[in-house]
């Protein structure tokens, strides 16, 4: 939400999407001409590709994508099931593959674009012990200042 205030707050236009979409509702409905809330969920390639497909057609491509979707597992690897470091991977490694492919060749064509994967860093202070591990793609918390296809 931060990244969609911002991008609002320097003039940009901003498409968000939630499992439940309906709690950002009342934020995007004083938004309107400038916001569109879709439903999503990141395991449904058919959803990614609507959704990108909607934020295009409303807003004529994307410029920056912020990812951040994603759970984290506190736990040791070797403690872990291999149903549990699967499911892991299902939705935070191969999810933003799936948003990347639907994302990058309108980005390919435009010539210009940023994808911003936001993730949460695995080592806490705990007295749990926690995975050195991270299934995740580590992408910069930097958003531009502008969208790279605006003057």
């Amino acid at each position: 939400m931060a990244s969609a205030e911002s991008a609002l707050a320097l003039g940009d236009n901003a498409v968000l999407t939630a499992r439940r979409p309906q709690l950002l509702q009342e934020w995007a409905d004083r938004n309107r001409e400038r916001v569109l809330v879709l439903p999503l969920d990141v395991t449904d390639t058919q959803r990614i590709r609507d959704a990108v497909r909607a934020a295009g057609e409303r807003f004529d491509g994307i410029d920056v994508l912020v990812n951040n979707a994603g759970r984290g597992w506190y736990g040791s690897v070797e403690g872990t099931s291999d149903a549990d470091v699967r499911r892991s991977f299902e939705l935070n490694f191969f999810p933003d593959t799936q948003v990347l492919k639907a994302v990058l060749p309108g980005m390919r064509t435009r010539r210009s674009g940023w994808f911003v994967n936001m993730w949460t860093p695995t080592f806490r202070s705990s007295s749990r012990p926690v995975t050195p591990w991270r299934p995740r793609t580590a992408g910069s918390p930097v958003i531009p200042p502008r969208c790279p296809s605006r003057p």
